[in-house]
């Protein structure tokens, strides 16, 4: 995951995010998890309301 600030440009027609981190960095750089959505929204939506 790359931190926003660190985006120069994005390019819609070539589908690709340019960025001033370099390659290296990004590899060194700790892994970052996401834990799964479905636990999280389960406990906020309610779809049993009417």
């Amino acid at each position: 995951m790359i931190s926003p600030k660190h985006i120069e440009r994005i390019s819609y027609e070539e589908s690709k995010v340019f960025v001033n981190v370099t390659k290296e960095a990004i590899l060194k750089a700790p892994e970052y998890h996401v834990p799964p959505l479905g636990t999280a929204y389960r406990d906020t939506r309610n779809f049993d309301a009417s």
